[in-house]
């Protein structure tokens, strides 16, 4: 955990709030990169709360401003070990802070920050500091796309017509299932064994299912990572449908 800006190049200024004394916090806004955040910092702030900003730059790029840093209502920002890296190295960085600033709740609002905190729960309240997430077994299902779809079935929740993909050589079958264009989507965003967050891609034939279940390969093979074709919801006639 290092203070905004001596750790790193980036172009973002720190903010600092000169309360002696004052070094506790209502809550620790992470991903600060993100759009959600900045809205999250906004909105506590206004409410009256003291908030802390965190950034990791395992999504965005430590060479451009960062977005919530630059709020005034942030009272600190402060840069962590990046959860692509070093996801324990990050969630330490994360329980090392609210121990040396005692905070009521720690907020991950990405994929990565999750899954690298949901293991210091229990430590985190130890400190007092609630991680604003659901239950772990709710989390699971949420990030499970085959879990959640199982649930919407249960509950009869209708969800466009969906096929589990497990590899190249379900492509075909895929083709002949559901008609393209199709998006093709990992059971889930982020693995741990991973650098990248992996994305949802609409594709519009078979070679580019092909292409993309292919790239989704690495992931797959370090963490057993599935995907699934889900049928494009859209109008034929919205303009924001690629043409094959």
């Amino acid at each position: 955990m290092t203070e905004m800006p001596t750790a790193i190049s980036s172009p973002t200024p720190a903010v600092i709030h000169q309360d002696p004394g004052q070094d506790r916090y209502d809550v620790l806004v992470l991903d600060a990169g993100s759009r959600q955040s900045l809205a999250s910092a906004r909105s506590f702030g206004r409410a009256g709360l003291r908030v802390a900003l965190g950034e990791c730059f395992a999504e965005c790029d430590p060479e451009l401003p960062v977005l919530a840093f630059t709020s005034r209502y942030s009272d600190r920002n402060i840069i962590l070990p990046n959860y692509a890296d070093d996801a324990a190295a990050f969630a330490a960085g994360v329980v090392e802070f609210v121990s040396e600033h005692p905070t009521k709740v720690v907020l991950p609002t990405t994929d990565g920050a999750i899954a690298a905190l949901i293991p210091v729960r229990e430590r985190l309240a130890a400190l007092g500091c609630v991680l604003a997430l659901a239950p772990d077994p709710v989390l699971e299902i949420a990030n499970d796309k085959d879990r959640t779809l199982a649930v919407a079935r249960e509950l009869g929740i209708e969800y466009p017509k969906t096929m589990r993909i497990d590899g190249v050589a379900d492509v075909p079958a895929l083709a002949a299932a559901i008609e393209f264009p199709v998006v093709l989507k990992p059971t889930s965003s982020w693995v741990s064994q991973s650098s990248v967050r992996l994305q949802a891609v609409e594709v519009v034939n078979e070679a580019e299912a092909t292409e993309v279940i292919d790239a989704f390969a690495p992931a797959r093979r370090s963490a057993a990572l599935r995907c699934c074709a889900r049928a494009w919801t859209c109008r034929r006639t919205s303009t924001t449908r690629r043409s094959g």
